[in-house]
C-alpha cells in the first residue's frame, strides 16, 4: 500500500494541501509518483485544482469581493459539484471540508490584499494563485544543468493566462516579467501556480531584484551552504525576506537594481 494512503488512493485533505503547496518536498515528491501511477487520483486533483484555481480567479476577476462568507459560499458550491471519489469517515470529512473552507477564506484575505496592493506592482504575488511549485529533483541535478536547462521559456498563451489570473487584461508592453516563483534553476516547474506577473523595474523590489537572489540561492545550494529544500521554500515564502536575509540588507544593493538576466514581456 503505497505511501500509507488509505485504500491505495491520496486522502482529499492530503490532495488539498498539494493542491496548496503545503506539503513538505519528500512528501509531494511521493504524493505525486502516486498520482502519475493513479488514475482515480489524478482525476480527483484535477477536479480539487479546478475547483480551487477557478474560485481564486474569480475572486480577483469581481470589481467588488462580498469577503469571506462570499468566498465560503463559493467554496462550497464548487466542492458540491465534484462527486465524491469514495465514502470517507464522518470525521475526515469534516475535516476536509473545514480545511477548504479555512483554506479558501485565507485565498480570499490574499486576494483582497493582492487587488489593493496592485497598484505598486505586484512586488509580491498571491499565494493563493502562486504558492510556487517544484519538480521532483536534487542538488546535483540543479548544480549540474546547463544555463540552457535553467531557463525556462514562457509562452505567449501562457503569460496570458497568468495576466487573466490576475486581473490584468492589457499587460503594458516591457511593465512585467512574468516571473517564477520558484526559478527553475533551483527546481521550479513550470506551472501557471508558479508564476505571476512581477514589475521588471517598476517599484524598490522587481523581478531585476528577484534574479539576483535567485543567482544568490543556486550558489549557496551547489556550495553546500543550504539545502536545495530550503532555498525554494524561502524564495516561495516570501522572496523579499528572503533577499535581506541572504544579501544582510534592508533594501536593493545598489548593483541589483540594474540587474539584467530576463526578458521583460512585450
Amino acid at each position: 500500500m503505497p505511501l500509507g494512503f488509505r485504500q491505495d488512493h491520496i486522502p482529499d485533505q492530503d490532495l488539498i494541501l498539494y493542491v496548496d503547496a503545503e506539503l513538505s518536498l519528500w512528501r509531494r515528491v511521493g504524493l505525486r509518483k502516486h498520482l502519475d501511477a493513479c488514475p482515480q487520483c489524478r482525476a480527483r486533483y484535477s477536479e480539487m485544482r479546478a475547483a480551487m484555481t477557478g474560485l481564486s480567479a474569480a475572486i480577483l476577476a469581481e470589481d467588488t469581493v462580498d469577503g469571506s462568507a462570499g468566498a465560503e459560499r463559493r467554496l462550497r458550491a464548487r466542492i458540491s459539484e465534484i462527486p465524491p471519489q469514495r465514502a470517507l469517515p464522518l470525521q475526515l470529512a469534516r475535516i476536509t471540508a473545514v480545511l477548504a473552507i479555512a483554506l479558501s477564506l485565507v485565498g480570499a484575505a490574499l486576494a483582497l490584499r493582492t487587488r489593493r496592493a496592485e497598484t505598486a506592482g505586484l512586488s509580491m504575488p498571491n499565494r493563493l494563485l502562486t504558492p510556487g511549485a517544484s519538480s521532483p529533483v536534487t542538488r546535483e541535478m540543479v548544480c549540474s544543468a546547463s544555463e540552457d536547462d535553467q531557463s525556462a521559456a514562457i509562452t505567449a498563451s501562457l503569460a496570458i493566462t497568468v495576466f487573466n489570473y490576475y486581473g490584468i487584461r492589457n499587460p503594458e508592453s516591457r511593465a512585467y516579467e512574468v516571473d517564477y516563483l520558484i526559478t527553475p534553476a533551483l527546481g521550479g516547474a513550470k506551472d501557471v501556480r508558479n508564476l505571476w506577473p512581477q514589475p521588471y523595474t517598476r517599484g524598490v523590489w522587481n523581478s531585476r531584484v528577484k534574479d539576483a537572489l535567485e543567482d544568490r540561492l543556486r550558489e549557496l545550494v551547489c556550495a553546500g551552504g543550504i539545502e536545495l529544500e530550503q532555498a525554494q521554500r524561502d524564495i516561495a515564502n516570501d522572496w523579499i525576506a528572503a533577499y535581506k536575509k541572504y544579501f544582510q540588507t534592508e533594501a536593493p544593493l545598489p548593483e541589483h537594481r540594474a540587474f539584467v538576466k530576463d526578458r521583460a514581456w512585450e
